[in-house]
């Protein structure tokens, strides 16, 4: 029975046996028999503090001086203070007994109500004292041990949501709300004799982890991470989760900026080191962004000075850290509004494919065009790669992007079959995002049945520097399973990735694509004439087919058919098009190849 029902209980009782004396003896004997079995310490007394009925428990406490009494107790004078007078002195000395038995007796003289008291051995309880018109006493002790135990566990779990209304569930660190507070606490503590050094961490390749081993690797690196950041810092700095894959460090005791350099090269030194998931290693880095207090810096101006920070090491390749400068604001918000604006892109699908030939060699036929992704931009027409791309990989949408691009590459070249028009091989780059996709293979095939295109038409350019930053497995998986599905592979931008040769080994590739630093004035450098026909004679070798893109005028192509290109790209032969004017373009290089 819950404790507010067992006192009402005992109140209803109560008015029952302050009626005694005008009550029969057999009512009398059923409420007695009633309230002997109540599992607390119960007693009733009249006006004149003589005891009329209570408890079994309450008779075991005063067996002293109830234990020559029959059972009906009203049937005997007996008073609170005689009772408690001889329950008290079997357990005190005299002396104690009688500061214990007027104790005892002030609390049973209060008016109605209740008290808080604790017995000898410890137990809690509440005494319920209610007295009627006439001054009839019911005398209640309520065992509030369990509700004291109650009390305990609601604050222990006050205590487990204001933590968790603090820290991040993950990795127990302190959360963004958390991290506001700290800081407005060590910005406003005069004491302190360093500035206050915030840094914003953003974890590398996170996303790959999470797509390539699943969300259970990306939490295992998600904490272990935090780990390595803590194991960095001193007690006294603060280590927060804010984001996904994003940390805020702050430091109360750092100098000077080449305490603060060490620090951060030692973060970027320890999160880089590999973490192991199922066996396999999962490889991360860190870019980290720095905020220095200064005279006017507020909580969440130096969160935000260290996150613009954070851009100008994204900028920089990663894996490294930059130091907040003023000048750094404005192109920050610049870079914000971008990615607002490729968000908005490709929810209006407004990016497109342009088409530009390729051309082959000997027979200067159009063997085949690469889709390049352009932007229609509704208000400033078409823009160029590098004005959108960064903003595409900072706002995480690079498989969004691509997969939009092959989509519409496809359909264009669905669409030119029907009508006539001989393509016999279109070009995609794939980017990192993609690569790294789990059945990658199966949603392409998909995607060139849907369009009625044959895999052998495609061929997927990928970045030369993928391959060497990104050997994780997933990588060479994806390439490999293309090959198999029917679909060609060209190594783009080759030469530029630090590691060519390594490179074709791990790739394996059907094709490469000589960047167009290989090309530039070939025809006025001796020495870039002498590397490039070298390479190009590597990948004969190997049996691979060799384009040179950027080709831009007659003397460049002229030495590069020399040294053994099979294939031109470049504004020589045509500037890349819409579908529209490629269509034009083709109609008219059909026509001048006829004629000659």
């Amino acid at each position: 029975m819950k404790q507010s029902r067992r006192i009402r209980f005992v109140n209803v009782v109560g008015m029952a046996v302050l009626k005694i004396n005008n009550s029969p003896k057999y009512v009398l004997e059923a409420v007695e028999k009633a309230l002997a079995s109540f599992p607390y310490p119960v007693c009733f007394f009249d006006k004149d503090d003589r005891a009329l009925m209570c408890s079994d428990i309450y008779r075991r406490n005063f067996d002293a001086a109830l234990k020559d009494v029959g059972p009906h107790i009203y049937e005997h004078d007996i008073t609170f203070e005689e009772l408690i007078t001889a329950r008290f002195q079997t357990i005190f000395t005299k002396g104690e007994a009688e500061k214990q038995i007027q104790r005892e007796i002030t609390k049973h003289n209060l008016k109605d109500g209740f008290i808080k008291d604790q017995e000898l051995k410890g137990r809690w309880l509440r005494r319920v004292k209610s007295r009627s018109p006439e001054g009839h006493l019911m005398a209640a002790n309520i065992s509030i041990d369990e509700l004291v135990h109650k009390t305990a566990k609601l604050l222990s779990a006050k205590q487990d949501m204001e933590f968790q209304a603090l820290h991040d569930p993950l990795t127990g660190l302190p959360n963004r709300r958390a991290l506001k507070m700290h800081l407005d606490t060590v910005l406003m503590n005069k004491e302190l004799i360093d500035p206050v050094v915030v840094f914003h961490v953003d974890l590398d390749k996170f996303k790959l982890v999470n797509d390539t081993f699943g969300h259970d690797a990306g939490d295992l690196v998600l904490s272990e991470a935090a780990k390595a950041l803590r194991s960095e810092v001193r007690i006294s700095d603060f280590v927060s989760r804010v984001g996904g894959d994003e940390f805020v460090m702050v430091f109360t005791s750092l100098s000077d900026r080449k305490s603060i350099k060490s620090v951060a090269q030692r973060i970027i030194d320890k999160v880089r080191e590999p973490i192991y998931y199922d066996g396999q290693p999962c490889h991360i880095g860190a870019s980290i962004g720095i905020a220095i207090q200064d005279a006017v810096v507020d909580a969440e101006r130096i969160i935000m000075d260290a996150d613009i920070a954070l851009f100008e090491s994204k900028d920089a390749g990663r894996g490294c850290y930059s130091f907040f400068a003023p000048s750094q604001r404005l192109k920050h918000i610049e870079s914000k509004q971008r990615i607002i604006e490729v968000r908005e892109a490709l929810e209006m699908r407004a990016f497109e494919p342009f088409f530009q030939p390729q051309i082959c060699t000997k027979s200067g036929a159009m063997i085949g065009v690469e889709a390049l992704v352009r932007w229609n931009h509704r208000e400033d027409g078409i823009k160029l790669p590098d004005e959108f791309m960064p903003a595409v990989a900072e706002a995480g949408l690079s498989y969004n992007l691509d997969q939009m691009i092959i989509e519409k590459s496809l359909k264009v070249l669905s669409d030119w079959e029907a009508e006539g028009f001989s393509i016999p091989h279109m070009s995609v780059n794939l980017s990192s995002a993609i690569l790294n996709r789990k059945n990658l293979t199966d949603e392409l095939v998909a995607l060139c049945e849907q369009e009625g295109v044959s895999p052998n038409k495609i061929t997927f350019e990928i970045l030369e520097t993928i391959v060497v930053h990104e050997q994780n497995g997933i990588v060479q998986e994806n390439t490999n399973a293309l090959k198999a599905a029917g679909f060609n592979i060209a190594l783009d931008d080759f030469g530029t990735g630090n590691a060519s040769i390594s490179s074709l080994r791990y790739l394996k590739p059907n094709g490469i694509k000589f960047a167009r630093e290989f090309v530039q004035d070939i025809h006025k450098d001796p020495e870039l004439e002498l590397i490039t026909g070298s390479l190009i004679s590597l990948a004969k070798g190997l049996g691979m087919g060799i384009l040179c893109e950027g080709v831009e005028i007659s003397a460049e192509r002229d030495v590069l058919a020399k040294l053994g290109c099979s294939e031109f790209q470049g504004n020589l032969f045509g500037r890349p098009m819409d579908k529209t004017d490629f269509q034009i373009w083709l109609d008219e290089f059909n026509e001048s190849e006829e004629a000659a």
